[in-house]
């Protein structure tokens, strides 16, 4: 009886350490994909940032452009007026009051 407990006992004590063993490995692992899942979310946190600060670049940049535009058309709508402006009055009147018309536009160009 004594050898049966006797080798019980070790049956046991191999059992813990058999246990024990897979513990550690299974801790191990389990810490590793952890380990992986924060690296993957800390990248994915910095993509975001980057992709955040791509579409306020591109939203900046699409504002000026339409502002540009709107400038841009402002500006060819004053050249037809001047043009018209211009082809209606009388040729000896022309020249000055084209380069009167042009100085206004200068003017308010600047002030845009």
């Amino acid at each position: 009886v004594e050898e049966d407990l006797e080798a019980f006992a070790q049956a046991v004590a191999a059992s813990e350490k058999v246990m024990e063993a897979k513990f550690l490995e299974m801790q191990t692992k389990t810490e590793g994909i952890v380990r992986r899942l924060l690296g993957q979310i800390s990248d994915l946190q910095q993509d975001l940032v980057r992709a955040d600060t791509q579409v306020k670049v591109a939203s900046e940049a699409r504002a000026a452009a339409e502002s540009s535009l709107r400038d841009l058309s402002g500006q060819l709508g004053n050249r037809a007026t001047l043009n018209g402006v211009v082809r209606s009055t009388p040729e000896s009147d022309a020249p000055s009051l084209k380069q009167e018309l042009e100085s206004a536009l200068r003017e308010r160009a600047k002030d845009q």
